[in-house]
């Protein structure tokens, strides 16, 4: 949820068959465990894990892609596109004279952010996506077509365990009744388990009864609780 990563799950994501997670770049700072993050160690991907278990990591640019999510909605489209390309650019000219390439991701919920545009932000998209278009500096790619052309050459010591909200898990778990939630679910797991051991079940209500758990696992329910 939100961008939440921990070193723990790499494996479990590789074995998955998953390439590449993202999640925020005040967790990649934490990783890095750097008092701030230059441009070029921000705008990179990374390795996490290592040999087969290793899962590759893009960081989101955290003020732009609030500036989308909470601060854009609040101004004409035309220049709410104006003020994001003029930041791109600014993060073009840092590293410009490189011999490398880098990669600048946006990241934010994807439906969330648009009620607060005025007609559902069609004039900022039209307007930011026709000159990001147009721009020479840059070029609009997927996580997954950077990462064949440009694969990591770095690997963190250990990728810090928390979301793009505050970098941490706070909003899931840590409060009364979000961690009495939590013991509920892992008693219901613990019922589960057993159910499996004692060998009472069918196939079909087995598979049933774990997809209905992994989605409990997994859920953003926490959040509303």
């Amino acid at each position: 949820a939100e961008g939440a990563v921990a070193q723990e799950i790499v494996g479990i994501v590789a074995d998955g068959g998953f390439r590449w997670m993202a999640s925020d770049d005040q967790v990649l700072q934490r990783s890095l465990n750097a008092p701030y993050l230059p441009t070029r160690q921000k705008y990179q991907m990374y390795w996490a894990g290592e040999a087969d278990k290793r899962v590759a990591l893009i960081f989101r640019d955290h003020r732009l892609s609030d500036d989308i999510g909470f601060n854009f909605g609040k101004m004409n489209g035309v220049d709410a596109a104006n003020s994001m390309m003029r930041s791109l650019y600014s993060i073009h000219k840092q590293v410009a004279e490189d011999d490398r390439t880098y990669v600048v991701p946006i990241i934010l919920d994807g439906e969330n952010a648009w009620e607060w545009y005025r007609n559902d932000a069609k004039e900022f998209f039209h307007s930011w996506y026709d000159q990001m278009s147009r721009a020479e500096f840059m070029e609009t790619v997927t996580v997954g077509e950077y990462l064949e052309e440009h694969p990591p050459t770095e690997t963190l010591p250990s990728l810090w365990a928390g979301s793009w909200i505050s970098h941490d898990f706070s909003t899931w778990i840590g409060e009364p009744e979000e961690n009495k939630a939590w013991d509920y679910l892992a008693r219901v797991r613990s019922d589960l388990d057993e159910m499996v051991a004692s060998g009472e079940h069918d196939p079909e209500s087995l598979r049933a009864s774990y997809d209905e758990m992994y989605a409990a696992e997994g859920s953003d329910w926490f959040w509303w609780y």
